[in-house]
């Protein structure tokens, strides 16, 4: 008689297999929540670049004064441009822009005025800051600055 002898995994073993499983898996989300907090931090900062940019060659095109407010409005935080009107005042020219969700202005941030010339008249303050609106547990708050330059009326990310 020969004697059959079954193989198979222990259970040691498959534990052992799934508590590696289910580590891999936290790793994972983890990640992506963080890939997802740049995704929100890139794109606010890419709306208000846009915004300026498309502020400042509104102004040199039609030669009248643009204006680039920062608004918030409750919790939603908004880009709104206006153009000049011969009369005095301003128009909106283009439909309001949101921040995502996940991000707000951290202080109030100043109204951009583009000359004709391109320039940009800003307040002494010339930086839009924008922050995460809550940081995670365990995580540095993310932020990043929005510079313009007065002279040129040239955006930079700092």
């Amino acid at each position: 008689m020969s004697a059959h002898r079954h193989r198979g995994f222990t259970l040691i073993e498959l534990l052992v297999v799934m508590g590696i499983m289910v580590l891999l898996m936290t790793i994972g989300v983890a990640g992506f929540f963080g890939i997802r907090r740049g995704a929100e931090m890139r794109a606010a900062v890419s709306t208000v670049r846009t915004a300026l940019m498309l502020g400042r060659q509104q102004a040199v095109t039609k030669r009248q004064k643009v204006r680039v407010e920062f608004v918030t409005a409750g919790t939603t935080n908004l880009v709104r441009i206006s153009i000049g009107q011969p009369g005095g005042g301003y128009q909106v020219v283009h439909q309001e822009t949101r921040l995502p969700n996940g991000i707000q202005y951290a202080d109030p941030p100043p109204t951009v005025t583009f000359a004709p010339s391109g320039s940009a008249g800003v307040s002494t303050n010339s930086e839009i800051v924008l922050r995460e609106r809550v940081a995670q547990a365990g995580s540095i708050q993310m932020s990043s600055t929005v510079r313009v330059w007065p002279l040129t009326g040239i955006t930079k990310v700092q």
